[in-house]
């Protein structure tokens, strides 16, 4: 089928983005490209970011004061902490994890060129996710840069899984992708 991610892979990149308590992974399917680094950021006292990932410790550290480690998905209650932080934590990943010739020739911008996202949070709550929390996550990797956001929440997603179009379960939390329907839903 055409809206699947195996065809036209140049323009229907998908990245499968796994969000733990404190670490962010994101890979290109089909690609060996792929990050994976803590979720933290490093702001000094005017808020702005003076690190990411593992060397926001460091740089807190050598700093000092004023600096502040902040980790956008260490919330005890909700998902996403601050909104703001998690764009540009999300908007650095999924530059790491792009093509890099992309992001050199200027292409990024376009519509098209921007890739979709399969965001898979690991850190489930009892009461899974809020309306409120499903809008933030698709408004964060929207603004940091994706086309499509899909939320997968079942068992971990393998690149094959993905290419083969053989989602095991029905997990989508609130749209299911083109290429993952298996058959028509009803709109009863």
């Amino acid at each position: 089928m055409l809206t699947s991610p195996k065809h036209f892979a140049f323009v229907n990149r998908v990245l499968y983005t796994r969000l733990t308590a404190d670490r962010i992974s994101v890979q290109q399917i089909g690609t060996p490209f792929a990050f994976e680094d803590r979720a933290t950021l490093a702001l000094n006292s005017q808020q702005q970011i003076i690190a990411i990932g593992a060397n926001a410790a460091s740089a807190v550290h050598d700093v000092g004061v004023g600096t502040q480690l902040v980790n956008v998905f260490a919330h005890p209650r909700i998902l996403i902490a601050d909104s703001y932080l998690t764009t540009l934590l999300f908007r650095y990943a999924l530059a790491k994890a792009e093509t890099p010739w992309l992001w050199r020739t200027g292409l990024s911008h376009l519509s098209i060129m921007r890739p979709i996202v399969i965001a898979h949070p690991q850190r489930m709550f009892a009461t899974g996710l809020t309306a409120a929390e499903v809008q933030t996550l698709h408004f964060c990797l929207r603004g940091a840069g994706a086309r499509q956001v899909y939320i997968w929440t079942g068992v971990e997603l393998m690149p094959q899984d993905i290419l083969s179009d053989a989602f095991p379960g029905d997990q989508w939390y609130d749209a299911v992708p083109p290429w993952a329907q298996s058959q028509p839903r009803s709109t009863n």
